[in-house]
């Protein structure tokens, strides 16, 4: 589901289930860095209490056009759906927020990252997951778009906004 549909596969899942347990069971170093699979990342934090599962950013799909009363697919993951009154310039797409992303507690950058953003050719950037607060320098506002995690292959029905 995070991963944007790829599938693990055996012997790569086994030997990161293998490491996640060692680092549950106190081994910090176990991941080391991090880790990735089918598309996601997997890294350590609070030593040993919890881990981030998220999208690998060398894995996200390319950024895709999008227009005032459009709807439209990326990543295999969102599904991001512009008012018809939503000021927007020509060139505009949603892709990942990339190094744009701002910094928000308690959220790993590496999460941030691969969330959607609006860009727009003047290199303007509105990520969903800051605010709905208009962006500096570019007619571009997160209040006249709707961003909802639905992805291609979810875990369980429902599907939620991200604000």
């Amino acid at each position: 589901t995070v991963g944007g549909g790829a599938r693990p596969r055996g012997d790569r899942l086994d030997r990161l289930a293998a490491a996640v347990v060692s680092y549950a069971g106190g081994r910090a170093d176990a991941l080391g860095g991090g880790r990735t699979l089918a598309g996601c990342r997997i890294l350590p934090r609070d030593r040993g209490a919890r881990l981030a599962i998220c999208r690998e950013l060398a894995a996200v799909a390319p950024p895709v056009p999008v227009a005032p009363g459009a709807a439209v697919r990326w990543d295999g993951r969102f599904r991001v759906t512009l008012s018809r009154d939503a000021r927007m310039p020509p060139g505009a797409t949603i892709g990942a927020a990339g190094s744009g992303a701002r910094a928000r507690p308690g959220v790993p950058i590496a999460v941030l990252r691969t969330l959607p953003a609006l860009s727009t050719p003047d290199g303007a950037l509105v990520s969903a997951e800051i605010d709905t607060r208009q962006a500096p320098a570019a007619s571009v506002s997160m209040r006249s778009a709707c961003v909802v995690f639905a992805p291609d292959v979810p875990l369980a029905a429902a599907a939620f906004g991200i604000v």
